[in-house]
């Protein structure tokens, strides 16, 4: 009986193990699953509150969990559908099908107004000729983490590092990611602990390399500067150095591409981070609808542009979706350019205010149908019983007088003529007639426009504060000069003031007098540039000075916790002041500030401003 009993324990405890063991290898297979669907369902909390950024960047993270999932590809269209990126959603349906077979997928495939002609295939020997398959998106974590991670930092994450030094430079190189870190020493900050030869306890590189850059884009064989303005990343190409420039998530990125800006996975890069971590990041989001104006019907297919009004080179783009809707994620509050266009469509451009205080925006926008002119229908020939008036004849239309605008971009710490910038000229009336140029290598432009109108030029340039420009041209004018001067970015607690004018005089000067924060006496003008303080320290220097019209004459100021008056005087005495056109830009925080044109009173002084612990106090008088 006992033999029995043990018999019979045996049985039941190797039972309980097996099915134990079931249990645990059980668990262990759902365990990928289940992360995956914790992520759908997140992803879809984000679609029912309507927040579809989050929404589609955690749809994104799902399918990097199993890409033979349909469900992570569909929640990802539905969320580019709502959001208004049409063009993003199809493309996602492709690389879906490509990798699920789904026939869900297929059916929208099918039932998409944007699909390709050719029937999907799934076959995945076929994809060296799929040259642009897949999604382009950017890696925005990882950027994130570039912009804020130390060399500790990096250890952490990504394990074991190289560090070695080349002469200043401490090369530091990340295997798991395939990226090679640069740390070196600047002019404002020590980087290089030289005892360790190591970088310092929370220093950032100052540059980054990826070994492929396409492991920010999500893999693709090719990104092209389309791509980029397509996602947001909106930056300037330089066919001239083949390179192509933007800013994303707290870093400044250079990449190397063709003449077109197309770029591979061997394309040198690099990445500048700027110290700015995404929490740091603030975003404002804009939706709503855009409406045919008379028919209140939706409007697909419209494209949008936004930017801040004092920021026209930090531009987001979006196309509505088949409903008409639309939707943009902003990086700050304040006044924001909307511009709308659609063939058959007039254009518009309106400002839309985004308060800070909240989050999430809704405005809808109308467009009215663009019709033709037309022309009154002939007069019938009078009849025997009719008395002829005396014929009349209309006036004659004549084209517009077109009017050729040269002149010099210059660099207003250096009076040089800047290379490279981009122009982009349009009436103050209208966006709809834009056109778009590029300096020579002298900084040179030229454009030809129609007479009589006024007309704005957006000025910019990577490294550049951008600009705008207004020029008003006369009815007969066939010839204007217009020379425009921008400012290289700034350090923060830095002020910049310049000072341009016209023809005549030929000389203006500028005179920066005060005491500094240590209660040194300071006068910065074209006989003393370089003011220091008691310590030797510079306060103020003038970087230009122009005798030769036009300007510009640039006065920095380093030391902003001081008091200082900034005064404009006519070295000739010539008493055209008022009529010299000039004109002082202040610029502060990496920003335009303040502009202040000469007051009518002024005749050989002006009398612009107090600057009081970095407070900016206009007074604009003259004498």
């Amino acid at each position: 009986m006992k033999k029995k009993t043990m018999i019979a324990l045996c049985v039941g405890v190797i039972a309980i193990i097996i099915i134990a063991a079931i249990a645990m290898i059980a668990v262990l297979q759902e365990s990928p699953e289940s992360d995956y669907e914790m992520k759908i369902s997140e992803a879809e909390k984000y679609m029912r509150s309507g927040d579809y950024d989050k929404a589609i960047i955690a749809y994104k993270a799902a399918i990097s969990m199993d890409r033979d999932n349909e469900d992570g590809y569909l929640g990802l269209y539905r969320a580019y559908i709502r959001s208004g990126r049409t063009n993003l959603a199809n493309q996602i349906l492709q690389q879906g099908y490509e990798y699920t077979n789904s026939d869900e997928i297929r059916e929208k495939l099918e039932d998409s107004p944007n699909s390709s002609e050719t029937t999907p295939q799934s076959d995945h020997s076929g994809e060296e000729n799929d040259v642009h398959g897949d999604v382009v998106v950017l890696n925005e974590a990882m950027l994130y983490y570039f912009a804020s991670a130390d060399y500790a930092n990096y250890d952490v994450k990504y394990g074991p590092m190289q560090a070695n030094m080349s002469g200043d430079t401490c090369i530091v190189t990340v295997k798991s990611i395939d990226a090679t870190l640069r740390f070196y020493d600047t002019d404002s900050t020590r980087v290089i602990d030289r005892s360790k030869d190591r970088p310092y306890e929370g220093m950032l590189p100052n540059e980054i390399e990826l070994g492929d850059i396409m492991s920010l884009f999500g893999g693709v064989s090719e990104v092209t500067y389309n791509d980029l303005r397509q996602i947001g990343a909106i930056g300037s190409l330089n066919k001239t150095s083949s390179k192509v420039t933007f800013h994303a998530c707290g870093c400044d990125l250079t990449i190397e591409c063709d003449s077109n800006g197309t770029f591979t996975s061997g394309a040198a890069n690099t990445i500048v981070p700027t110290g700015t971590s995404s929490s740091e990041v603030v975003t404002y989001e804009l939706s709503g609808q855009v409406l045919d104006a008379d028919s209140g019907a939706a409007l697909e297919g419209v494209s949008m542009i936004a930017y801040p009004a004092n920021d026209t080179s930090n531009r987001s783009a979006a196309t509505t979706a088949f409903n008409g809707a639309y939707w943009f994620m902003l990086q700050s509050s304040g006044d924001y350019v909307i511009e709308l266009s659609k063939e058959g469509y007039i254009s518009e451009t309106v400002t839309v205010n985004i308060s800070e205080d909240t989050p999430q925006s809704t405005k809808n926008f109308t467009l009215k149908v663009y019709v033709e002119p037309t022309t009154a229908a002939p007069t019938e020939p009078p009849t025997e019983a009719t008395t002829q008036e005396p014929e009349t004849t209309e006036p004659e239309t004549t084209a517009p007088v077109s009017c050729e605008i040269i002149g010099t971009v210059v660099d207003a710490t250096t009076g040089s003529g800047v290379s490279g910038v981009e122009l982009t000229i349009y009436p103050s009336s209208s966006s709809f007639d834009k056109q778009y140029i590029t300096t020579n290598s002298d900084g040179s432009y030229s454009v030809v426009v129609d007479a009589g109108a006024t007309y704005i030029i957006d000025a910019y340039k990577s490294g550049y504060i951008s600009e705008s420009f207004e020029i008003s041209i006369g009815e007969d004018q066939t010839l204007a000069e217009q020379h425009l001067t921008i400012s290289p970015e700034m350090q923060t607690g830095e002020i910049r003031i310049v000072l341009t004018w016209g023809a005549s005089p030929s000389d203006l000067d500028s005179h920066l007098t005060g005491t500094a924060s240590d209660g040194t006496s300071i006068w910065c003008y074209f006989g003393d540039k370089v003011e220091r303080n008691s310590n030797g320290d510079e306060v103020a220097n003038l970087d230009v000075d122009d005798m030769s019209a036009y300007g510009p004459e640039t006065t920095t100021i380093f030391d902003i916790n001081g008091v200082y008056d900034f005064k404009v005087k006519d070295y000739g005495r010539t008493g055209t002041m008022a009529s010299s056109g000039a004109e002082v830009k202040i610029y502060s925080g990496g920003s335009l500030v303040q502009t202040i044109t000469v007051p009518a009173e002024a005749v050989n002084e002006w009398n612009v401003c107090r600057i009081d612990h970095g407070s900016i106090q206009i007074v604009n008088t003259g004498g």
